[in-house]
């Protein structure tokens, strides 16, 4: 399950760009000019069978969570196709994902673990697809290998503690 999404396009100016829905807990709305339009709607149908999207024409959005939204728009002479964006999409498994995309065929790349700094923690593991506009996509898992806290309970405590014997 797909559940959040982060877009970075420092080199396209003309594309709307917003931080981390984690960090901002905006709706997020991505614009990625393409000529490339049919092929990126066959991709994601694809790839991902199971995500809300809308067609219209001229454009293709994504919908990869309830405040995430991937838009292709068809490429014009005011808006040239995007270049070097590149998308990050946080996934609590990736390891089924990356085994799931590559079933289908779809090109993956390794499942690396790196240091992403404080926010994602030290260990994130992530694997890269590219798809048809040549737009990154980075699914990643931070915190990986740590103990993560999912749940407390109403009076604030750890759910890992109430679980453990006495």
């Amino acid at each position: 399950m797909l559940y959040a999404i982060q877009h970075n396009d420092r080199a396209a100016p003309h594309n709307t760009t917003f931080a981390s829905v984690q960090e901002t807990c905006m709706h997020l709305h991505t614009v990625i000019y393409t000529d490339r339009l049919p092929e990126v709607e066959v991709f994601y149908r694809r790839a991902f069978p199971n995500v809300p999207f809308d067609a219209q024409e001229g454009m293709f959005t994504v919908r990869w969570a309830s405040n995430g939204w991937l838009h292709f728009v068809r490429a014009d002479a005011q808006h040239p196709p995007s270049a070097v964006a590149l998308i990050r999409v946080h996934l609590p498994h990736t390891d089924l994902e990356h085994e799931r995309l590559s079933a289908l065929g779809i090109a993956c790349g390794e499942l690396t673990v790196e240091s992403w700094g404080d926010w994602y923690g030290k260990n994130v593991r992530y694997f890269e697809v590219v798809d048809p506009t040549g737009t990154r996509l980075h699914f990643y898992e931070p915190h990986f290998g740590e103990k993560r806290q999912l749940m407390t309970t109403g009076d604030g405590t750890d759910t890992r503690k109430v679980h453990q014997p006495s």
